[in-house]
């Protein structure tokens, strides 16, 4: 009742204003004293989300949810849900909610039209309803799942080539879901990349250099299937298009057999990169300091500026190997020279430590059908994660084209398949097995590509025949 009284002195004051002149202060001043203030606006008109508009075989139960904002600390909101048949034939239903989403208490006539309406109110009673929605209930009691929404990427933005799509949805009954996902040119483009995955994320790879894309979401229940996502189209950007600082943050061993003796170096890096894109150049940025440490550890590893890698580096020659393995690192980065500070999340360290036995190091080799065969230097005896085994041209210190994932079961054959790529006259190349932990960046300022990695490797030197 106080809240209707107060709006409805407030209408009267705004009316009696309109006839007359000279009184917005008095109006300003009564405001205020019902605690009103000028950075205080009225709530945000309510935005239906379920059931969506003229939807049909509603559940006779639904769960009625929407979106406002509530970021205002000085603003309290609750909700009122409007509920009554289309038609009128039936009483109005009247719920109120601090949430913005309420189980209906009651269950509804089946096959029957309904509206629905939801009233924003602030603590002085000013208020904003939302649109109008009419939906159709079914003969039974099964939710379909909410609407997907998108979290990345964001409808409009730019992004590279490689993006990380993630998505929030839920199920009104609590049934697990599935979706798929449609990524295309436009909508009548559009083609299922990924169908009845569990996961709410998916990795869109190699889309085309400046294009645009269109991306679809549906979710599935046991029963039904869900409304795609709201319209979230977003580009590609051009190929070299500065796009924020593209940051390499890595924390890994080198280890392998040499003479019968297990050698273990560790290194951490850091790299940052004003432009980052295929066959771009390296455009080096120096922030003011990087240092790696431990969660609730005292002290870390201050990094060091190398000229001539253009990065931050820090090993310790003498020691061999420092790194705790099974723990995690984080790197607290001072901004400068365009890079922002930043205070990563913890990244687990591994525990898995490969080494090659086969071939020997400084061995000269044909590589088809070459077996490169290893083991796990590790505190268990068995280690699952997937191995990386690349090739790297010792002439050039570049990595070659063979890039390849397989599991850890200690020994991989190259077929003619995979080494296709490999210039016939180079006669030194590294084998490399990597086991890496690799999580991306998600901070302001910061290329979505960014990432920080804890790794293990195990290198042999080998020398090719011509």
């Amino acid at each position: 009742m106080k809240s209707i009284r107060i709006g409805s002195l407030i209408a009267c004051m705004a009316v009696v204003c309109a006839l007359s002149t000279g009184c917005d202060s008095i109006l300003t001043e009564l405001l205020e004293t019902l605690g009103y203030t000028s950075g205080t606006p009225a709530p945000e008109k309510p935005q239906l989300l379920y059931p969506h508009l003229d939807a049909t075989d509603q559940s006779r139960t639904p769960l009625f949810s929407w979106e406002c904002d509530d970021s205002n600390p000085e603003m309290e909101i609750t909700y009122t849900v409007f509920l009554e048949r289309w038609d009128y034939a039936g009483p109005q239903y009247e719920y109120t909610t601090g949430d913005k989403f309420l189980s209906c208490p009651i269950t509804l006539e089946s096959e029957t039209m309904y509206r629905w309406r939801v009233k924003a109110t602030e603590q002085h009673g000013l208020g904003r309803t939302s649109d109008e929605y009419e939906f159709t209930t079914g003969t039974g009691f099964n939710n379909p799942p909410a609407r997907p929404k998108i979290i990345v990427p964001v409808s409009g933005e730019s992004y590279p080539p490689d993006v990380l799509i993630q998505w929030t949805c839920y199920d009104p009954d609590g049934d697990e879901l599935t979706y798929d996902v449609w990524l295309g040119h436009s909508p009548a483009e559009l083609t299922l990349v990924s169908e009845g995955q569990s996961e709410t994320e998916y990795h869109a790879q190699s889309l085309e250099y400046g294009t645009d894309y269109r991306l679809q979401v549906i979710a599935h229940d046991a029963e039904s299937e869900s409304e795609p996502n709201t319209y979230c189209t977003f580009s590609i950007i051009d190929q070299g298009e500065y796009h924020g600082v593209y940051c390499e943050l890595i924390v890994h061993r080198t280890q392998y057999f040499y003479e019968a003796a297990l050698t273990r170096v560790d290194h951490i890096s850091a790299r940052f990169d004003s432009v980052y894109a295929p066959d771009d150049p390296v455009n080096p940025l120096r922030p003011a300091a990087v240092v790696c440490s431990q969660p609730g550890a005292s002290g870390g590893y201050d990094l060091v500026w190398q000229d001539g890698w253009d990065r931050y580096y820090f090993n310790a020659p003498l020691a061999g190997y420092f790194l705790g393995m099974g723990v995690e690192y984080f790197f607290d980065i001072t901004g400068a020279d365009g890079v922002p500070s930043l205070v990563t999340e913890p990244i687990y360290y591994l525990e898995c430590r490969p080494y090659i036995t086969s071939p020997e190091q400084g061995s000269y080799v044909t590589l088809e059908g070459l077996e490169v065969v290893w083991a796990n230097y590790d505190l268990y005896p068995d280690c699952d994660r997937p191995v990386r085994i690349r090739l790297q041209d010792m002439g050039f210190i570049e990595w070659t084209d063979v890039d390849i994932t397989t599991e850890n079961d200690g020994s991989y054959t190259f077929t003619a398949e995979d080494v296709a790529g490999i210039d016939p006259f180079v006669y030194q190349l590294q084998i490399v097995l990597i086991v890496e932990t690799r999580e991306n960046i998600a901070a302001a300022g910061y290329d979505p590509r960014s990432f920080i990695e804890t790794s293990t490797w195990a290198t042999a030197l080998v020398f090719r025949n011509p």
